[in-house]
Parts: structure tokens; C-alpha cells; sequence
């Protein structure tokens, strides 16, 4: 990015985050995630990169080629925070078995459609893994109603039918990269516990009732490795160990 500002004469570097009209023909595999993480790791970009305008999707971002802005040039801090669990112990492991999520904690875990909640993510790392590759976790929201269902092949595309019909969600995920990037597993510390916050935003066809949180972790994938049980049955590779609960209600007093 320094190098494409400097070469080109850059003085401002805008972030839309809205998804342009026809922007399918050129940007395939565009998601809204990507906002916020160009935003972060800008930002993570000491001095260089200073915001001085933010309106609803649109953020832009003055660039400063000495650095001698607001923030002067010095190593970012680490964007983790101290973790003390209260919850219950999930222990969802990497792939390279690096690292594990102890445990999930979810705020407010009462909530009405459209609300968006607090989901803190407690990790630990246990040994070195050099040169990592990236990861995503996996939070899957499922209702009651398709945890207790009993497994046959093709439950899935009922599923799918029933919530067309009903113009309803029983089921919805959030993916994410820990600490979007910015902050790689390679330097994370060892046996030191810390977490991070993201919030995740209730979609407002989401069916009333509890929903259960399975967590899962794998390697980030450019094209999806589908098998045919992921195909017919609900539970699938996204699904994992279940972490935490969510309520979902016509209305919440607080």
C-alpha cells in the first residue's frame, strides 16, 4: 500500500463500503468484512495513514509519506485485551493445534432481531508455530428448533424451503479473522490468556427462541472444499463445539 501511494503520487486514500452497482463483473469474491479490516490495518500503520473524514460507509485517509502526523512512527500495540473467563470452558483448537479458544462470552444474551451483541472470543496460545497461515473462525447461530432435528439426508434443503416459506432465519454465521489480520498468530503470546471483541448483528428475520453457538476454526480457503454430507445434512464443516447461548424475543426490557 505504501509503495502504490508513493509511486503514484498519492495525498488521500478513500474506503467505501458500500457494494457498487455492477461491481459482481470485476470483484467477485467482495464482502462487507473487508471495510473494516482495510480501515484497521490502515490505521495499524503508525503515522502514515491518518483518518480526517468518516460518513456512514465512507472513511478516507490522509497519507502522510514522512509520518510526522498526529502519531509518530513506532510499533502499533498489540490490539488484544487481558481475559479472565467466567464462562464455561469450549476449547475449540486450531488446525495446527497452536492455539485454542477457551472460551466464548456473548453480551447481551437477550436480544431482539436486528440487535447486534458483543461476542468476546478468549484465547491462549500453547506453542510456536512459525509462519502460521491465515484462519477463520466460524460462529454458527443455530435455533433450537434445527439442534433438536433429527439427521436424515436432504434436511438441509427442507430447512432452506421452510425458512423461504416463512420468510424466517433459523440459522446464521459470522466469519472472522482473528484481529482481522492485523495482529498474526506467529506473535501472539504463549500461555498468556488474552481476548478480543467483535460484534455480530442479529438479522431482523432471525425466528424467536434460543439459539445455540458453535465455534469452529480452519484455514482460510480461496475456494470452498464442500463434501456431499455438507450438502444434504445441517451439520457441516462450519459447525463445531457449542460455546455459548443467545435468546432471541419480540421485545427486551432492560
Amino acid at each position: 500500500m505504501i509503495q502504490a501511494c508513493e509511486r503514484f503520487g498519492v495525498d488521500f486514500v478513500v474506503c467505501d463500503g458500500r457494494t457498487l452497482r455492477g461491481a459482481s463483473e470485476y470483484l467477485a469474491l467482495w464482502d462487507r468484512g473487508f471495510f473494516a479490516i482495510t480501515q484497521k490495518r490502515l490505521g495499524a500503520i503508525a503515522g502514515r495513514f491518518r483518518k480526517v473524514f468518516e460518513s456512514g460507509d465512507v472513511v478516507v485517509f490522509l497519507y502522510d509519506p514522512a509520518g510526522t502526523g498526529e502519531r509518530q512512527w513506532e510499533p502499533p500495540l498489540p490490539p488484544m485485551e487481558p481475559s479472565s473467563v467466567n464462562g464455561r470452558y469450549c476449547g475449540v483448537a486450531s488446525p495446527a493445534g497452536d492455539y485454542e479458544i477457551s472460551a466464548v462470552h456473548v453480551e447481551p444474551t437477550v436480544v431482539v432481531p436486528g440487535e447486534v451483541v458483543r461476542v468476546t472470543l478468549h484465547y491462549r496460545k500453547h506453542n510456536v508455530v512459525s509462519s502460521a497461515l491465515p484462519q477463520t473462525i466460524h460462529l454458527r447461530f443455530d435455533h433450537e428448533t434445527v439442534a433438536a432435528k433429527h439427521r436424515y439426508p436432504g434436511e438441509k434443503y427442507v430447512r432452506r424451503f421452510t425458512e423461504r416459506q416463512h420468510r424466517e432465519r433459523v440459522r446464521f454465521r459470522h466469519d472472522h479473522t482473528p484481529f482481522d489480520g492485523v495482529f498474526p498468530v506467529d506473535y501472539w503470546p504463549i500461555g498468556r490468556a488474552f481476548a478480543e471483541s467483535i460484534e455480530v448483528t442479529v438479522p431482523r428475520q432471525a425466528r424467536k427462541g434460543r439459539y445455540r453457538i458453535e465455534v469452529s476454526i480452519e484455514t482460510t480457503a480461496m475456494l470452498p472444499n464442500f463434501t456431499l454430507d455438507d450438502l444434504l445434512y445441517n451439520r457441516d464443516h462450519y459447525s463445531g463445539v457449542a460455546c455459548a447461548e443467545l435468546d432471541v424475543r419480540d421485545r427486551v426490557i432492560r
